[in-house]
């Protein structure tokens, strides 16, 4: 005859003592040790986030002062340009001095086309 303490699938007292153990272990390391790790990771997140803003708005300006450099050396490089297919078509010898004050409108002109195509680009859908 068996004896119901010899069956190994029926629990006994130390597997409900066990189960109470585990259960306010779990309770615990919730109220207690999960908050400052949820604290810290969201600390963590913030300042991650403020660091990747920093880096976005400095690339932002180095794009733009970029930018602005080549669209100055690309102004500069145009009269340049502009005199000498002058010179070609026309055949002979321009003076640059003498007609800086239209090489200089051309440019600005060229300086501030970019500037309104952004602008513009910018303001569409």
């Amino acid at each position: 005859m068996t004896t119901i303490a010899g069956i190994f699938l029926l629990p006994n007292g130390t597997f409900f003592i066990e189960l109470i153990v585990s259960i306010i272990l779990i309770l615990l390391i919730y109220k207690y040790v999960l908050p400052p790790i949820n604290k810290a990771m969201e600390e963590r997140q913030e300042k991650i986030r403020t660091a990747l803003e920093r880096i976005v708005g400095n690339a932002d300006v180095e794009i733009a002062l970029a930018r602005q450099r080549a669209v100055e050396e690309a102004a500069s490089r145009m009269g340049e340009v502009v005199m000498e297919v002058v010179e070609r078509i026309i055949g002979r010898e321009v003076d640059a001095d003498v007609h800086r004050d239209l090489i200089g409108e051309a440019v600005t002109a060229l300086r501030d086309e970019p500037d309104s195509a952004a602008a513009g680009a910018g303001a569409r859908p």
